[in-house]
This record gives structure tokens, sequence and C-alpha cells, in this order.
């Protein structure tokens, strides 16, 4: 019977006693010389939902596999993680991996895991398991059996894929997609591995997609060998914190083993707690922004105002009200059903940040979990003009808002494009520069929308709207120019024969304009590069 330590905490957020026993034969010394398992036993209070509690357990030398489960007794609606003996430290290395309320268990070998969990070596000291109160009260009882022998092999993560093809053009993609690494959809049955995802996401037309598991970096371990030929697989990460009330981050564009961390919580507004109340590695979301940004991943907020019942809203507008550091690259302004995940109350969201002249990218994601069901990938996708098809450059291209977002692979194409003052000519993700009293000729190409409506919006409203009568058709308005604002394209079903709560068939990204460009995070294309976008469009990358 293995050696048990029962450690005991009254309260996951107060003062922790310690309570140690060794109960059953065996050693519980766990010197390296010690063959038998060793079992900790855990209890400690969940507190209230956006609680963490931090439950340390002492690993010794020797150690070849860790196992962790919840026992009977313990409530529900509560993750699992593991930090190993290089600390809990934001962003630092010992996170070993985390799991929602679908897992209930999970193990670390030296050359396996449980998805989601890194599997390597065990280093001796204070580990720390790490549980997250999504919504209730009760009590924590785990355990932890840790067994000795010999370390096999560790397999070496492998760099994620660069450079797939030279040339630029209008590359389609999913930048919300799970696989089995995320606990949820491992727990739904029918998970794809990323390779399984990706070879369905090319045979339905698409370029790329971005794995954005739960938490969690070992998706992004082995793309290379996963991704079929000509087919790009960013790096990436569905960043959810319970500790917003909730909030959900979509990152895209890490390098293999790289991850952001998901301890942050908002400042002001309703989810708020006190900041003398935040433990030491709780931080507000503009560290998370701020490390993001420096290392060249496009953020984004998935669902922002999800319909209650289906998801998770964004907890930080209150805090980028206050401060523009606090808001993402850009808003998922369609997931999935666009009228379940709150797509009309997104787009008002959307214009009112950019009537504040504020630069805010769009784009889509199917947030498909497995097959078989109503969500498939690449519905909706975001289509982008990258100068080539490349990590780097796609990234650059979301984070530059050059594209739109079309109802699948094969949706209706839209490209916005302007002629303004002193005769510039910008396309979407660019800037008109210009007072409030010019004058700019906005352009619009439609493919493949025929029996639907054009709409133009500025700050929320109308300015334009028209019939699409075939299925290769432009059109032109002339807009007078405010002080600072954006102008973007959106094609709809025919209002007259759509059923309620109907979706879009494409939004485009916005033209900015103002007497300055909003400061543009990378560089924008040149004036040939854009005339070569302009005329490409609206080639499928596939082929070109």
């Amino acid at each position: 019977m293995p050696a048990v330590n029962r450690i005991g905490f009254r309260s996951g957020i107060g003062l922790i006693v310690l309570a140690l026993c060794a109960c059953g034969g065996g050693s519980s010394s766990g010197d390296a010389a010690s063959t038998e398992p060793q079992r900790v036993e855990l209890a400690a209070s969940a507190g209230q939902a956006g609680d963490l509690v931090y439950l340390p357990f002492e690993v010794p030398e020797g150690v070849n596999r860790i196992e962790a489960r919840f026992l009977d007794g313990t409530t529900d609606s509560i993750g699992l993680g593991v930090f190993d003996a290089r600390g809990t430290e934001f962003l630092g290395p010992g996170f070993r991996g985390i799991a929602g309320e679908e897992r209930r268990e999970f193990f670390i070998a030296a050359d396996e895991a449980t998805p989601g969990f890194i599997a390597g070596p065990f280093p001796a000291g204070q580990w720390n398991l790490v549980v997250p109160n999504y919504l209730t009260r009760g009590e924590i009882i785990a355990e932890v059996t840790m067994y000795f022998g010999e370390l096999s092999r560790t397999p070496s993560p492998q760099p994620v894929p660069e450079q797939l093809r030279a040339e630029g053009g209008w590359y389609r993609g999913d930048l919300h997609v799970h696989t089995a690494h995320s606990s949820d959809a491992f727990n739904s049955g029918n998970s794809l591995t990323p390779a399984e995802m990706a070879l369905r996401a090319q045979q339905l037309g698409l370029d790329f997609i971005a794995v954005t598991d739960h938490n969690v970096s070992t998706q992004n371990d082995h793309l290379q060998a996963d991704a079929p030929e000509d087919f790009l697989l960013l790096a990436g990460g569905e960043i959810t914190t319970w500790l917003a009330g909730p909030g959900h981050l979509i990152v895209a564009g890490l390098q293999s083993q790289e991850f952001v961390d998901w301890r942050f919580r908002p400042v002001d507004g309703i989810w708020a707690k006190p900041q003398s109340t935040w433990g030491e590695d709780e931080h507000p979301i503009q560290t998370v922004l701020g490390y993001a940004r420096a290392q060249g991943f496009y953020t984004s907020a998935a669902h922002p105002f999800v319909a209650p019942g289906f998801g998770s809203n964004w907890g930080f507008f209150t805090d980028s009200d206050q401060d523009a550091a606090a808001l993402p690259d850009g808003l998922e302004v369609w997931n999935d059903d666009f009228f379940i995940s709150g797509g009309t109350a997104t787009l008002a969201r959307w214009d009112t940040e950019l009537a504040r002249g504020r630069r805010l990218c769009g784009n889509g994601g199917s947030d498909v979990h497995g097959v078989g069901g109503d969500i498939e990938v690449g519905t909706p996708t975001t289509v982008v003009y990258a100068r080539t098809l490349s990590r780097a450059d796609v990234v650059e291209a979301l984070k530059a808002c050059r594209g739109y977002v079309t109802s699948g692979a094969d949706g209706p194409g839209l490209l916005l494009s302007a002629t303004g003052p002193d005769g510039q000519t910008v396309m979407m993700g660019d800037a008109l520069i210009g007072g409030a009293g010019d004058r700019a000729t906005f352009s619009v190409r439609v493919i493949g929308g025929a029996g639907a409506r054009l709409i133009l919006t500025r700050g929320g409203l109308s300015v334009f709207s028209r019939a699409v009568d075939s299925d290769d058709q432009s059109f032109t308005t002339e807009l007078s120019l405010g002080n600072a604002g954006a102008v973007r394209a959106e094609l709809w079903p025919n209002a007259l024969s759509a059923p309620f709560g109907f979706s879009p068939m494409a939004l485009s990204n916005p033209v900015f304009y103002g007497t300055e460009a909003p400061q543009p995070l990378r560089e924008a294309l040149s004036d040939v590069e854009r005339e070569q976008a302009i005329a490409r469009f609206p080639a499928a990358a596939q082929g070109q």
C-alpha cells in the first residue's frame, strides 16, 4: 500500500493549517532509494467563484510519474492544474498544464502525459496543484500519487511551421479551433487531434487554422508533423480566465512551448475585486496583452457578448474604457452561430471603439470542438491578404485588419477600398488621412453575393445600402470624413426572406480615417503591394 501524507487546508485563500502523517506501509521518507509509490491527500475550501486555490505538495528525488485526481466529496465546477518546483510565478516556467471541470484527474510521466499536460522531468521540491473555482462553493479533496523509477526519454517539441508559400494572396483560415488537448473537446467524445483537424480544414478549402486549446500549449508541440502539405498550422490558445467572471482571449502566432498565462483579472467593472485581495501571481489584462504584443502574437476577445447559457462574455470592457492598453488587437465579431454568440452586440461594441478612433480588428472563428455536431471548422472563415503564407505574415495581416470574415471557405468575398484626399488609395486596414471637411470615395466589390444586401456602416449607422444583383458586382459612394473613425462593409441576406436571428454573409474590416493614422503595430502594405492585393481579389489561396 502506498504511503500517505494528509495535508489539510482550512481555507484556500486564508491561513493554511498543515497536518501531516504517514499512513500505511512503505517508506514515507521520499528518498531516491524508495521504490514504493507515495500518496498525498490534500483538502481545502474552494472559496467562492473566481478564487484560485493552490495545494502544495513535496516531490522527492527519483519520481518518474505523478497522478492527481479529485476524490469523492469534491465540489463540481472547478478546474485542475499543476505547477512544478520551478514555482507558480506568472508566465514562469513552472506551469505544467490545466484542465477544466470536464477532467477530474491527470497524469504526467517523462515520455507522455494527459492531453494538455506537459511531459518531462520531475524537479524535486514543492509542487502545487492549482484549482480555479468557476461557479460553486464547497470542498476540494485531492489525491496525488508519486511513482519512482528510471526516467524515460522526453519527446522533443518541434518548432512551429514558418513559411509555406512565398507569394502574396488572400488566405482563408479559422482562428478558433479546439482539439483533444482541450478538456471540454476531449470530453465530448468526438474531438480530433491537431493533425486530423488540419486535414479536415484543408479538405474544406482553408489554408490555415489557429489551434486554440484552453490555457495549454501541448497542442502546439508537433505542428510541423501535424500539418498536411501546403497547410499552415498556427500555434495558439484560448486563454480562459474565470477570474474575469469570465473572459476568453484568443491568441495566435506563438512558437512551440510558448504560452500565455490565464491568471488575469479585471480592475474595474462588475467582475472586479479589490486588488489587495489578488494573489501575487494574478495580474490585470494589460500585463497579458503587453506580453503578447511584445512577442508579436495576435490577440482577440472571443465571443464577447454570447447569449446567456451558451458561453462566456468578455469581462474587460470597463478596463479598456479607462485604458486602451486593456483592449486586445481584435474582437471575434462572428463566432459559429452569429445570433446565439451575441454577434449583434459585438458589432455595436466594435463600432463604439472605432468611433473613438481606436484601431480594433474584426475576425471570426468556428469554436469547433469536434466532429459530427452542428459546428464545422471554417464556419465562419477569416480571410486575410498576407505577403506570404507564413506564421509571421498571416499574424501581421490579422494585426493590420487586412481582411474580412465570411460564412465559410467558399463564402462571399467582400473587398472594401477607398480613394481620399490627395489621391490616397487604401483598403481594409489602411487609414485615410484628412480633416472633417474632406470627402472620400468608398468602393466595395462583392463576389458571390447575388440576392444579398450590401450595407456600409459608420459609427453604428448605415450610410449606404444597396441590393446585390449579380455574383460579381462593384459599388461606389462618396462620404465625408470626420475627425476620427472608420467605415466598414456588411453583407446580409435579404431581410424580407431571412428568418429572425439570421446571420450575416460577410463582414469586412474597416477603412480608418482621421487627421492622423491609428498607430499600426507593423508596416502597412506598399502602394504596389496594395494594388496587387486589390487585383488578386478574390482568388482562392489554394491553387493560386
